[in-house]
């Protein structure tokens, strides 16, 4: 299994990316720190971060701003090291997807659903994504859709959650 990972961050530290497969880190760096990659592979972009004129080839050193492409602004240099983790791995998310699209949650750890045929076949049934058969796993969003859907006393349940009685008055 492999996995792809983006923490967006607006100051310091910096936003991170990095590559993992059967649950351990690969590599990683954060963008405009390349010089400081990570993982069991912490190496495996660096060929790629050369390319791009990001580092030289030492991986330690960052090329000269004014040779070659001339990175010297701080957001093109972050637009630039994620291009190059695009690029490696084939990602392509357009902006309208995270801006108007609903993105599917998935537990990361877990055991498979005991009733993943039953939830299935119910979001089948009801044009509902379906999920992975790989992990056999439940995304959070749909368990909570299908037991809204068809336990009757599922908002019963949920509304202990309200510990206190509100009243408004028009007076008060």
């Amino acid at each position: 299994m492999e996995a792809v990972h983006y923490h967006y961050n607006s100051e310091h530290p910096p936003t991170t990316v990095l590559y993992a497969r059967d649950g351990r880190t690969v590599c990683g760096f954060g963008l405009c720190e390349e010089s400081h990659r990570y993982g069991h592979e912490p190496d495996l972009l660096l060929p790629d971060l050369v390319a791009a004129g990001i580092l030289r080839p030492d991986g330690d050193t960052y090329r000269d701003p004014g040779i070659g492409i001339g990175i010297d602004d701080y957001e093109d240099r972050k637009r630039l090291g994620l291009a190059v983790f695009e690029d490696r791995f084939g990602l392509s998310l357009p902006r309208s997807v995270l801006a108007e699209d609903p993105l599917p949650v998935y537990a990361i750890m877990g055991s498979p659903a005991p009733d993943f045929e039953e939830i299935s076949t119910w979001a089948e049934a009801n044009g509902k994504p379906l999920p992975g058969t790989n992990l056999r796993l439940i995304p959070a969003g749909l368990r909570k859709e299908y037991e809204r859907a068809t336990d009757p006393e599922w908002w019963q349940r949920g509304a202990h959650h309200l510990t206190a009685r509100v009243e408004w008055s028009p007076h008060a």
